[in-house]
C-alpha cells in the first residue's frame, strides 16, 4: 500500500517547521487528544487519522486542495 496520506502529512508538517509533539499539542486547540505517537503512525502508513483528526490536519496543515485532489483522483 502506498502511503500517501503519511507522507503528505509529513511533508506539510517539516514545511510548517512543527515537531510531532507540538502538532499533538496543537490538537488540542480542536478539543480532539492525539498522541505524538499517533501522528507517527500515521506519518509512517501503520495507522489513518480518523475523520475528526483529518478535518483538523487539513486546517492545521494546510492540506485540504492536496487532499480534495486525491480524493478526486481515486474515483
Amino acid at each position: 500500500m502506498n502511503n500517501i496520506l503519511g507522507k503528505k502529512i509529513t511533508q506539510a508538517r517539516k514545511q510548517k517547521k512543527i515537531s510531532q509533539r507540538d502538532l499533538a499539542t496543537i490538537f488540542k486547540d480542536y478539543n480532539i487528544i492525539v498522541s505524538s505517537g499517533a501522528i507517527s503512525k500515521w506519518e509512517k502508513g501503520d495507522a489513518l487519522p480518523n475523520p475528526y483528526q483529518l478535518l483538523a490536519l487539513c486546517q492545521i496543515l494546510d492540506i485540504r486542495a492536496y487532499l480534495k485532489s486525491v480524493v478526486h483522483s481515486s474515483f
